[in-house]
């Protein structure tokens, strides 16, 4: 998928494999409600293999880039936590996710990776 904002155009996965599952990434407009009620930017749908993350805010406002990349490596831990983590991280799942989804986030914006439209890395 291909973003424009302030005149540049950015590039986002359609789809990543994590282990032995390759996870489709379907986009949408506004934040996701959770069964709680609650908004959320991103969810991870295990059974389908599927993750979906929100362009906009509840209030249909773009994101910055960065925050949907950063989503987007939050959602990828939860599945790697999962498989990994969880059992030693249980009462603070969301912290562990939030802070390796950040640091993640932090080398690709550092380093200027992106992903080409296909889906594959690109240092440029």
């Amino acid at each position: 998928m291909e973003l424009i904002q302030d005149g540049k155009k950015f590039s986002l996965p359609d789809q990543l494999k994590i282990f032995d599952t390759v996870y489709r990434i379907d986009y949408v407009d506004k934040d996701i409600s959770a069964s709680t009620g609650e908004y959320s930017r991103g969810q991870v749908h295990y059974i389908s293999g599927t993750m979906t993350l929100s362009l906009n805010d509840y209030l249909g406002k773009a994101r910055p880039f960065s925050l949907i990349w950063r989503t987007l490596w939050h959602e990828v831990m939860h599945v790697v936590s999962d498989a990994y983590a969880r059992k030693q991280f249980p009462s603070d799942h969301e912290t562990l996710c939030n802070f390796l989804a950040t640091a993640i986030n932090s080398v690709c914006l550092d380093n200027k990776l992106h992903f080409d439209p296909d889906g594959k890395p690109n240092l440029s």
